[in-house]
């Protein structure tokens, strides 16, 4: 019974980056709004596989530019969307999520790229454990390390200088764990102001 209790909670791990991975691969095929995606996907799971799933998701999205650059750092050629997507939830497990094991983060990536890109596994495998030796990020630009475009970072710095920008885009960065929304509701008998 133990080891059956083992295999389910391995299966239903991989199950939930196998959603991941969909909805990875879909937004960069697609480039549909990321949130219709990830909410289409998210219909047929249960409530604790959504909260994993919606966090990884997003943090992969929200971390693309530096998880994309650590990725080419080790790749030589461009890689299609399939190994882009599984590479990328990995990377970002591995510099992100620091409660996941790392044999399992980089297993559970092997046992993705077997049933979606069997020639792959190898690669992703190898791709892994030099990012796994290599996680450190000091001599990264800027921007790439916070994921802002260079687009976005250059107006930052036209509009507010070089330690204002850096101030703000840091602040972006921080996990916040309450937003307030302010609606203005109008009802029939009077109108209610924030």
């Amino acid at each position: 019974i133990i080891i059956l209790k083992l295999y389910l909670s391995k299966l239903i791990n991989i199950q939930s980056r196998v959603v991941i991975y969909k909805i990875l691969l879909e937004f960069l095929n697609t480039k549909k709004q990321f949130k219709l995606i990830l909410n289409k996907h998210l219909s047929q799971k249960s409530c604790k596989d959504k909260n994993f799933i919606t966090a990884l998701s997003y943090g992969t999205i929200e971390k693309f530019y530096l998880l994309n650059y650590k990725i080419e750092q080790f790749s030589k050629f461009k890689n299609n969307n399939k190994t882009t997507s599984i590479l990328l939830l990995s990377t970002y497990q591995i510099m992100f999520m620091k409660s996941i094991p790392e044999y399992a983060i980089v297993h559970s990536a092997v046992e993705i790229s077997k049933l979606y890109t069997p020639t792959k596994s190898a690669f992703i495998n190898a791709i892994l454990r030099k990012i796994l030796s290599n996680k450190e990020f000091s001599d990264i630009d800027f921007c790439i390390r916070y994921s802002y475009p260079k687009w976005l970072y250059n107006k930052f710095l036209i509009q507010h200088g070089k330690i204002n920008s850096h101030n703000i885009i840091k602040w972006f960065d921080i996990n916040r764990t309450l937003w307030i929304r302010c609606i203005n509701t109008r009802t029939k008998n009077n109108i209610i102001n924030p």
